[in-house]
């Protein structure tokens, strides 16, 4: 960043160049480029806009322009002098000195433009220039120099309306910057991804590349290059922040009004044990909208619990309401649809290879555990206790009975409660004849269990 003492260092040097070989008075090759980078670097505005500010002050886009004239002499008297067997360096390094001057007169073009002032000519002769810069520093095998051409042709494109390949081309910079510990073209790189996010209006890109290119800045003392930091910053603190999205709740009670007492216990069950729920009787209130209401609780929640019985198949104002879960989900990989089903039912259709969890005979308790478990966003459903090992005899209280049916249950089929468990174990395996999911295959065998068991139970009184 010490602007006056570089110039006058380079002035020595290029004087000393002057007396050395009087028939190439001016610097060339790296020196010759970087004297360019630095005549340009002090032709911008001080305000750190580099370019990008040049439309809004017409004082410095007159002297910006007067500086890429300079720089485009000498690049020209540069290639004058070109003999056969120059280094390939020395002539991509021209050729970038060239277009950037060239970029620096497109964008400074008055209008109207005066005949052979135009910002078209200009800007093609910036594409040809720099595309040849970039193939010249690949040829010439200085992978440290390429992110030279590719910055500024970065910014070409940027201001050509190329988004996409100006990315690319900073992409190619930082992996370079990335893989040999380059930290100042890492910086610059950050720095014209941030300008690019600007353009785009992408607030959030600028921010991470600004934060960046701060932390390089302040790690590498790389002053040149802070005054463009505090732009950005400061273009930064002028965009309003984005829209602050609200967190998605986590279940939609779906149900029909003949099954609302249980829509009340399962809504109450889930909020009780912590979860966020929309339910409409308590959630939509007088003087909303239902229609909206509708739709922003089957956008606004991660999943949809469906009260399941013969009401709600039979419903018509429900089918939409698990159709939209559905839709986002339609082979059940994200559980997006739960079913809890309230009384014996067959679902129908689409609904028919839906898992439900089962909540029909179940006293409380276990109700509430099938309906957590149900809504769980576990991947499996092994149970906490280790079942009993089916070859001894030394079962334990505490394990789980024999799963077959015991002769007092079969003796007595007419009992309620025994009577809609074996509807259900009838129901159930049905269900696993025709699943084909190992998954789906396994839950409905710990449902069957689990029916058994019941009937076990309930056949012998315990």
């Amino acid at each position: 960043g010490r602007w006056e003492e570089s110039a006058e260092a380079f002035g020595e040097a290029e004087a000393l160049q002057a007396e050395r070989q009087p028939q190439y008075p001016r610097l060339y090759s790296v020196p010759g480029y970087q004297y360019c980078d630095l005549l340009l670097s002090l032709g911008e505005p001080e305000d750190g806009a580099v370019t990008d500010g040049l439309a809004a002050d017409p004082k410095a886009a007159r002297q910006f322009r007067e500086t890429c004239r300079e720089v485009r002499e000498r690049a020209e008297h540069l290639f004058q002098w070109r003999l056969p067997g120059d280094p390939l360096l020395d002539i991509a390094l021209d050729h970038l000195s060239l277009g950037r001057a060239h970029l620096g007169l497109a964008l400074t073009a008055p209008r109207p433009a005066a005949p052979g002032e135009g910002a078209g000519a200009d800007f093609a002769k910036a594409t040809e220039d720099l595309d040849h810069a970039v193939a010249g520093l690949r040829r010439a095998g200085t992978e440290h120099r390429l992110p030279w051409g590719l910055l500024v042709r970065a910014a070409l494109r940027r201001f050509r309306g190329e988004p996409a390949a100006a990315e690319a081309d900073l992409d190619e910079v930082l992996e370079i910057a990335e893989r040999g510990s380059m930290r100042l073209h890492e910086c610059d790189a950050h720095l014209e991804s941030a300008r690019l996010c600007r353009q785009r209006g992408d607030r959030d890109g600028l921010e991470r590349h600004v934060a960046q290119a701060r932390k390089l800045v302040e790690e590498t003392r790389y002053e040149r290059r802070r005054r463009e930091l505090v732009y950005l910053e400061k273009r930064l603190a002028e965009m309003p922040p984005p829209p602050r999205e609200e967190p998605m709740k986590d279940f939609f009670v779906s149900f029909t009004k003949a099954d609302k007492s249980w829509a009340d216990w399962i809504a109450w069950t889930l909020e009780e044990a912590g979860h966020e729920v929309v339910y409409q009787p308590w959630d939509f209130l007088p003087g909303n909208n239902f229609v909206l209401k509708m739709q922003e609780a089957a956008s606004g929640t991660r999943k949809t619990v469906i009260v399941l019985s013969d009401n709600y198949l039979n419903a018509t104002f429900t089918q939409p309401e698990w159709a939209a879960a559905f839709a986002e989900d339609p082979r059940g990989d994200k559980r997006k649809l739960i079913a809890l089903r309230v009384a014996p039912c067959s679902p129908p259709g689409l609904l028919k290879p839906l898992i439900y969890a089962d909540l029909v005979g179940l006293p409380l308790d276990e109700a509430k555990d099938a309906v957590l478990r149900g809504v769980s966003d576990e991947q499996r459903a092994k149970p906490a206790v280790a079942p009993v090992f089916p070859g001894g005899s030394t079962a334990t209280p505490d394990h789980p009975p024999f799963p077959g049916v015991s002769p007092a249950a079969a003796a007595n089929p007419g009992s309620g409660a025994l009577a809609l468990w074996r509807e259900k174990l009838e129901f159930l395996l049905e269900q696993e004849a025709l699943a084909v999911d190992a998954t789906q295959k396994f839950a409905l065998r710990k449902q069957i269990e689990e029916a058994r068991k019941k009937i076990q139970e309930l056949g012998t009184g315990a």
